[in-house]
């Protein structure tokens, strides 16, 4: 590999002849991931610590760096500081508004487990599980079980004359560790989900009237509204100080109160979402959506390296 030359570095460098480095970022509350920059200089064995010290973290990069050469563990060290403060408009206040309207939606839902509804300021108030998400932005870890039959178009007259067809399905997959991905504020696997199964279903996110999207943090659906299509990129917060996907306006979302009040058993949660999801299209929900006829069911997991859509069409509807 050429040495590439800068204004810096006159007689330029190759980077394999870096030996370690220190990466100092502050902004985001937990910082960047150190990985982040190894694998973007295409290292992935260069060994990267990460500083943090408030505002003086770009110069204890330095410091700490000039330590690694002083000591001779390193005779080329790269010092590198960067911070993305300003990524997207949504704040605390809206996971909170989040969690407000989903425990809001689970109080009239029997199978939910926090049926209690609680205020901005309550979220906001509860203490810190890991920053930023408190007690009220997080989901609980279940037991439960839930189930559906599938029966082939040309039988289905035997068990019922109002079925919810399936429309589309779509599974996306992404790299297990994040510090793998350039933006920390979209999860590919659920782009690539939402494209297959829009594309199998011919619909787009416009079609949808009703939606339960994977709230295990209230963060996750705020993204999740992005990667899915419902909002621009940065612009999830809108839909949350216009009240959008609250029961009775454009597009409701988890009008069953979502993993926030239901709690999580992994195995049946996706199951579970489509249950809401037919009662909704048959206009039989507790929550019921009105004239809902296409619902979409999405999770997430893995740690976000892989997501699941569903879109669901109601009856009357199949094939118009």
């Amino acid at each position: 590999m050429p040495r590439e030359r800068s204004a810096r570095v006159d007689k330029g460098v190759n980077k394999s002849e870096i030996d370690a480095a220190w990466f100092g970022a502050m902004g985001t509350p937990d910082g960047f991931p150190a990985g982040i920059l190894a694998d973007s200089l295409g290292l992935p064995d260069l060994p990267v610590t990460r500083i943090e010290n408030s505002c003086a973290t770009g110069n204890d990069t330095v410091r700490d760096a000039l330590y690694g050469v002083a000591s001779g563990t390193a005779d080329v060290a790269l010092m590198m500081g960067a911070d993305k403060v300003h990524e997207t408009p949504s704040t605390r206040e809206h996971m909170a508004m989040v969690a407000v309207k989903n425990h809001r939606h689970g109080l009239s839902n029997p199978k939910a487990r926090l049926r209690f509804e609680v205020t901005i300021d309550e979220v906001l108030a509860a203490p810190t599980v890991v920053t930023p998400f408190g007690v009220y932005d997080c989901a609980l870890q279940s037991d439960g079980a839930a189930a559906l039959l599938l029966a082939a178009e040309d039988v289905v007259d035997r068990y019922t004359d109002r079925p919810v067809w399936i429309r589309g399905v779509g599974l996306g997959l992404d790299s297990v560790m994040r510090q793998h991905t350039s933006d920390l504020t979209t999860f590919p696997a659920t782009v690539r989900a939402a494209t297959r199964a829009f594309s199998m279903a011919n619909l787009t996110p416009a079609d949808v009237d009703v939606a339960e999207v994977h709230d295990f943090f209230t963060g996750i659906e705020l993204i999740s509204y992005e990667d899915l299509g419902f909002a621009e990129p940065a612009e999830a917060y809108k839909l949350m100080e216009a009240e959008v996907t609250c029961v009775g306006a454009a597009l409701p979302v988890n009008s069953s109160g979502g993993l926030k009040t239901k709690g999580h058993p992994p195995g049946a949660t996706g199951v579970a979402q489509s249950v809401e999801l037919v009662e909704q299209l048959r206009g039989e929900a507790r929550n019921q959506v009105d004239r809902a006829r296409i619902g979409l069911a999405h999770n997430i997991g893995g740690p976000t390296a892989v997501a699941a859509v569903t879109i669901l069409e109601g009856p009357g509807t199949h094939g118009s």
